[in-house]
C-alpha cells in the first residue's frame, strides 16, 4: 500500500515524501507544500478521511517537529500529514485518500 501511494503520488507538483523508502511500510509522512497541515487534516475528515499532522508523541506544536528535524525545511513542517497504513485498508480507501490529496496539492491557497 505504502509503495502505491509513492508510487501514485510521486509525480504530483508540491508533494514531497519526508518518510523515506527504509522506514516502517505501515507509517507514511509527506508534505503538500503551502498547505496547512491542520487544515488539510480537516478537510481530509469531512471526507471520512482521518489522519494526522504529527507524529503520534507530538503535542500541538503547530508543526512536527519529527519531519523539521529531518528535513530543517518549515514548509515541510508545517504542510506534513502522517498516514497510518494496515492489513484492514482497503483499494477503495487508498482510491479515495489518493484522490484527495491529489485535489489538495493542485488547489491553490
Amino acid at each position: 500500500i505504502n509503495r502505491r501511494i509513492r508510487e501514485s503520488l510521486s509525480g504530483v507538483a508540491n508533494i514531497s515524501f519526508n518518510s523515506n523508502d527504509f522506514g516502517i511500510p505501515h507509517i507514511l509522512n509527506l508534505s503538500i507544500i503551502g498547505k496547512d497541515s491542520d487544515g488539510m487534516v480537516d478537510r481530509l475528515s469531512e471526507q471520512g478521511i482521518y489522519l494526522t499532522a504529527r507524529s503520534a508523541c507530538s503535542g500541538r506544536e503547530g508543526f512536527s517537529k519529527s519531519v523539521f528535524a529531518i528535513t530543517k525545511d518549515n514548509a515541510r513542517a508545517t504542510s506534513s500529514l502522517r498516514i497510518s497504513l494496515s492489513h484492514l485498508t482497503t483499494d477503495m480507501e487508498v482510491t479515495q485518500l489518493l484522490d484527495a490529496l491529489k485535489k489538495l496539492a493542485q488547489e491553490t491557497t
